[in-house]
């Protein structure tokens, strides 16, 4: 079998599994977006298996934890100001942002990931005023999102949001 042959035929099956239980695959979503963006970790890991002698497990694991704390705290200063931002709904968004937030103190940041861009949207037209960079930032955090909550997770395939959540971090600031 050639590689789309190969493709095709998990599609089909996938299709057929899904179809047979859709509340199992449904079970999966907050599993395949904690594995999305509740540890990135790819830098320590890459430097890790790239010379293990040079970068140790213990390299690895400080490394991991500095990451998740920066991710974290970026994600906050995101949120905050989503909550904080001119618009509607600012009651809805403060809701919406402060379950967020309450998630990153705890060990599935992901619901925070799932927060940031609805409490955007939340702002609905005053969303487009301003900075392009939040409705940007918005867009590419829900479209990873739910393309990891169709599909499969990893942490690897957060690192996209990372540089935009950075920069409405500052934003807030």
């Amino acid at each position: 079998w050639d590689e789309a042959a190969k493709d095709g035929c998990f599609g089909r099956e996938a299709l057929a599994a899904i179809a047979r239980a859709p509340g199992t695959w449904l079970g999966l979503v907050p599993a395949k977006l904690a594995a999305t963006f509740d540890y990135a970790g790819a830098a320590g890991y890459y430097l890790h298996e790239s010379n293990p002698e040079a970068f140790g497990a213990h390299a690895k694991f400080v490394l991991g934890g500095v990451e998740t704390l920066y991710e974290r705290a970026t994600l906050l200063l995101a949120l905050v100001g989503a909550a904080r931002a001119a618009g509607p709904r600012r009651r809805a968004r403060v809701a919406v942002a402060a379950a967020g937030a309450a998630s990153l103190f705890v060990v599935h940041a992901w619901v925070g990931y799932v927060a940031f861009p609805l409490a955007a949207l939340l702002r609905g037209r005053a969303l487009w005023r301003g900075s392009a960079l939040v409705p940007a930032a918005t867009a590419v955090v829900l479209a990873t999102a739910v393309t990891h909550a169709v599909f499969f997770g990893s942490g690897r395939y957060s690192l996209p949001v990372f540089p935009l959540l950075c920069g409405v971090a500052a934003l807030a600031l």
